[in-house]
């Protein structure tokens, strides 16, 4: 996975992503090496983590998605990011969608959670597309947020895209 440092380095910091997951910072390799550790870890102990987006026509890495623990909980945390070039076509809503299909159906979580700043609505709409419900508004990173959540009885899964 680590292979993956360019590509992933190269989407966290592409300009509109490192807005929202790096509050506009833009984040050295070292730093983009670490959540690639952090997925490694998880994986082996946990049996999830972050997937990578690969778009296959054009066997391009494009973004990632799945699961993390909530920072400072045992909670699990819904985290994505697409490079804008593959916006408003309805790949990161299909991502999300599976791979809240396995978290629920493999792994049997009974509750996901995801968080995006106020100001992001196209994440919004993603989390809302996949049957998430709006939980509250909140400070998280000192960044005006809100938090979304599904659980697993409430899920929906469907095969439509935005």
């Amino acid at each position: 996975m680590l292979e993956d440092l360019g590509e992933m380095h190269a989407i966290r910091t592409s300009e509109a992503v490192r807005k929202i997951l790096w509050d506009d910072v833009v984040i050295k390799r070292k730093t983009a090496e670490e959540p690639i550790n952090a997925r490694i870890e998880t994986f082996a102990s946990h049996g999830f983590g972050l997937w990578t987006i690969i778009y296959k026509r054009d066997d391009k890495m494009i973004g990632f998605c799945g699961f993390r623990f909530l920072e400072g909980t045992t909670g699990i945390e819904l985290l994505y990011g697409i490079l804008p070039d593959y916006w408003n076509r309805g790949l990161i809503t299909e991502a999300v969608k599976e791979v809240l299909r396995f978290g629920f159906e493999v792994k049997n979580f009974g509750r996901v959670t995801a968080i995006t700043n106020a100001p992001n609505t196209a994440s919004i709409s993603v989390m809302e597309k996949a049957g998430m419900k709006f939980e509250k508004k909140d400070s998280f990173h000192e960044q005006d947020s809100v938090f979304y959540s599904i659980t697993n009885e409430s899920k929906i899964f469907s095969t439509d895209t935005d």
